[in-house]
């Protein structure tokens, strides 16, 4: 069978089943992945003789069920991973070759249209249905990704928070002070709740339930941080972003922001500096090709 058409099988498959039989000698035992509640990917399963690695994703993590089942869930293939070894077996998709040299792939690409992030090592085509990246090593490709996305975890829909202008107005005062603003009363009715671990003192996390952060000093709000989905287990911030930002755009610098630090990493990496008197963290999945994480506050938070 086609190689990629393993992608989305669910373990018990018997077409999963025969393909590792076939490549591997053996089935592995699905058991010993461990894909509980805290673990979304397996291991990767090295396929020595295909140049390939195969990773196993939670199947209710995934498709975004409720969390009380992701401890019992079973696995789907989620993730494939060709090296440079697989070249007479498997084909890159996309009409791209092995020889192909980055500004060779991006050009190819661009013709079909799609929409594609490029870095000095990588290249990550944005499609609806899966991440494809083609990795680099001395320019030449090495690597081939392609893993599934999986559904959006949902916000929590009865919460409420403030709109990004709403927050920026309200960097650099008490907490106490919104108290009595209807944008701040979700927020602070879950304050007043003992024994909800997302509030300490020096943060109020509500990442897993609008994909928020609310950074303090002394009781006074310097920041935020804004995840993407699955950042850190985080639900996505569906609101606007700082710096005329999207989630959907590639990892580059903002027009007006001034940079004070960045780092590019084999797969992330991150770009520290001020835009407009406040600082702002970008922090980047180039596998994804885009933001995974933004936190913005007032100056000299993080710079």
């Amino acid at each position: 069978m086609d190689t990629i058409s393993l992608l989305g099988r669910d373990v018990s498959d018997a077409a999963v089943a025969a393909f590792f039989q076939d490549h591997l000698g053996h089935v592995p035992d699905w058991e010993d992945l461990d894909l509980d509640a805290d673990n979304y990917y397996s291991e990767e399963i090295d396929i020595p003789n295909l140049g390939l690695e195969v990773s196993v994703f939670n199947k209710n993590r995934f498709r975004a069920e409720d969390p009380d089942t992701w401890d019992d869930s079973t696995g789907i293939i989620g993730a494939l991973y060709f090296s440079s070894a697989s070249a007479a077996t498997f084909t890159p998709p996309l009409s791209v070759t092995w020889q192909d040299t980055l500004p060779d792939m991006q050009q190819k690409l661009q013709q079909q249209g799609l929409d594609c992030c490029v870095f000095d090592n990588l290249l990550a085509v944005k499609k609806p249905d899966c991440y494809t990246t083609y990795v680099f090593k001395q320019q030449v490709l090495d690597e081939v990704r392609i893993e599934l996305k999986p559904v959006l975890l949902p916000p929590v829909s009865d919460f409420h928070v403030p709109e990004l202008a709403q927050l920026q107005a309200a960097l650099g005062l008490p907490l106490t002070q919104m108290q009595d603003h209807p944008a701040w009363a979700d927020i602070f009715e879950l304050c007043e709740e003992d024994d909800d671990d997302r509030v300490s003192d020096g943060a109020i996390d509500l990442s897993d339930m609008c994909g928020l952060r609310i950074s303090l000093e002394d009781e006074i709000i310097v920041g935020y941080k804004f995840y993407n989905d699955r950042e850190q287990d985080a639900v996505r911030w569906e609101g606007e972003l700082p710096a005329n930002l999207k989630w959907s755009d590639c990892p580059l610098c903002p027009k007006d922001m001034q940079i004070v630090k960045q780092r590019d990493d084999e797969f992330d990496g991150y770009m520290l500096g001020t835009y407009f008197k406040h600082d702002i963290h970008l922090y980047y999945n180039k596998l994804h090709g885009k933001f995974a994480r933004i936190t913005y506050g007032i100056e000299d938070f993080l710079c």
